[in-house]
This record gives C-alpha cells, structure tokens and sequence, in this order.
C-alpha cells in the first residue's frame, strides 16, 4: 500500500479538495485524515468536521481511535437525522502511526531517549490530534518516537500554553536515509482541560531536537468548540500547513 500521506508533501494543497477524478464526471476522489470511530453497529471513519463516513466496499478492522489516511468517493448525502453523513467508497488508504501523549518521568527518560530528528517538516491539528509530519535517518533499525509532557524538568508555568516535547530513541542508529513519516497524537485530554477551565482556546508548543543542536518550536491553536468550516468536505482544514489550524 502506498503512502497516502507522501502526497502533502508533493502536491499543492489546492488538490487535495478533488484529488483524483474517477471515469464518472461526478465523482471525485477525496484524501481525509480521519479517525476510526464507533457507530451504531459498525465502524465509521470521522473526519476532523465530526461528520461521518460509512464506507460501503470496505471493513474497517482497526481500532477505534486509530487515526487512517483515507481516499475515497463520496456516492451518497445521507439526511441529517441519519447516524453518518456519507456512504464512501474506498479507493485506498493508509494506517497512521496514532500515540497518545506520555509523561516523561525519571523511570523512563532513558527509554525515551532525545535523539535528534532530521527534520520536522510541520504539525497541525485535526479532530483532537496533533498532527506531526517528520523525518528521521534509518537504516533497518526500529526508532520510538513519542510526545512527552517532562515531568522530570517541568517548564516555568504558562496559563494558556501546555509545553510538549517530540522525542526519539534511534536505538543507536545515528546514519542511514531519510524516512518521512506522519504520526497523530491524541490530545483530546487536554482539550477537556482547557474546556473544563472554560477555555476559548488550548495552544500546544511542542519543541524537538535537531541535528545541529537547535530545536524546531511549534506553536499549534486548538480552537475549542469551533469546528472547521472552510470547505464543504472540510479536507484542506487537516492539511494546512500554518501551525494554528483549528480543530
């Protein structure tokens, strides 16, 4: 299977609303990171607009939770009073490495580790994750990459930022190639925190270790209960590469 995700880093964004056309003049293909979710009695990929799609020539097997790649054409507009908004077809998709955020304390700092990546290309949210696009250099051996909340040297207190950091452990491997690679991370936890504090807003800084000793810093803006409304099919939303895109 190929790598859907190469794509955004290929293509202009404004392909991304209609990927691909199929032999129908009406029917396009769409690329969505979306969210494996729960429905009535079968399970639906989310998009980060919350509507749901149904595909009709595929079995999602994944857990929910899971964060997929998907391209697909949209064959039928469901009422509103329907459990999902879209039956889909499938034309191809991509599992996503999906995490949920860790604390790093004494115990597990070494495992952790803090190797340098090669490159962070951008983050942005979508449906309560934070979106990482990154490369690392590999060659054969297995790397861990988490996003950690340090515990260990807590950051000075800042009221509306939670202080995240992106870590790597190459297992030793300081050489080899460049790997792209596209990993969500479920911040939903912090979301019912800022939500809780009756927060209009949760920004996410996270910083990660480069090569020539710097550090790459992101700023990313959750808007809280504002759902993205640029587009009809709400794809570009998840694909911008503004560090601020709302959720």
């Amino acid at each position: 299977m190929k790598k859907l995700y190469s794509y955004l880093l290929l293509l202009p964004l404004s392909l991304f609303a209609a990927f691909s056309c199929s032999d129908s003049d009406n029917d396009y293909d769409y690329v969505s990171l979306t969210t494996v979710v729960q429905g009535d009695n079968k399970l639906l990929f989310m998009r980060s607009d919350s509507s749901l799609l149904n595909p009709t020539n595929f079995t999602i097997l994944s857990n929910t939770g899971q964060r997929m790649l998907v391209q697909y054409e949209i064959k039928n507009t469901l009422p509103t009073n329907t459990p999902y908004k879209y039956d889909i077809e499938v034309d191809d998709y991509d599992v996503i490495l999906t995490k949920d955020v860790i604390d790093l304390t004494a115990e597990n700092e070494v495992s952790v580790g803090n190797d340098a990546f090669w490159r962070i290309r951008r983050m942005n949210s979508g449906g309560g994750y934070l979106n990482v696009y990154l490369s690392f250099l590999y060659n054969g051996i297995p790397h861990m990459i988490n996003l950690v909340e340090n515990k260990v040297q807590a950051p000075a207190n800042m009221s509306d930022t939670v202080k995240l950091e992106l870590r790597q452990n190459a297992n030793g491997n300081n050489s080899g190639y460049p790997i792209e690679e596209l990993v969500s991370f479920n911040v939903q936890k912090y979301i019912d925190e800022a939500i809780a504090a009756s927060k209009t807003k949760l920004v996410l800084n996270v910083s990660a270790k480069l090569p020539n000793g710097g550090i790459s810093s992101y700023n990313v803006t959750f808007n809280i209960g504002t759902p993205n409304s640029s587009s009809e099919y709400n794809d570009l939303s998840v694909y911008s590469p503004t560090p601020g895109a709302t959720i």
